[in-house]
């Protein structure tokens, strides 16, 4: 059925002159805070070959995000 959920997400980089096929995954999803649906589980592959699995215990997201967090850095 169609959720609208990210699901999958698929690209190529070069590491030590070979290309690597990376595909991220997110394979369950829960409501989570304020009903949003989210990934519990997640999994990275390289060329096929799963890398890193998480499982996620708990999402918390603060009720505002300060605007200097978006503001340009300075050195």
């Amino acid at each position: 059925a169609k959720t609208d959920l990210l699901m999958r997400v698929e690209y190529t980089t070069t590491e030590q002159g070979a290309k690597v096929r990376k595909q991220w995954s997110a394979l369950e999803h829960k409501a989570g805070p304020d009903g949003q649906l989210l990934p519990i589980r997640t999994e990275c592959r390289h060329n096929g070959t799963a890398v890193e699995q998480w499982e996620v215990e708990k999402w918390e997201f603060p009720a505002t995000i300060d605007d200097a967090e978006f503001a340009p850095q300075t050195k």
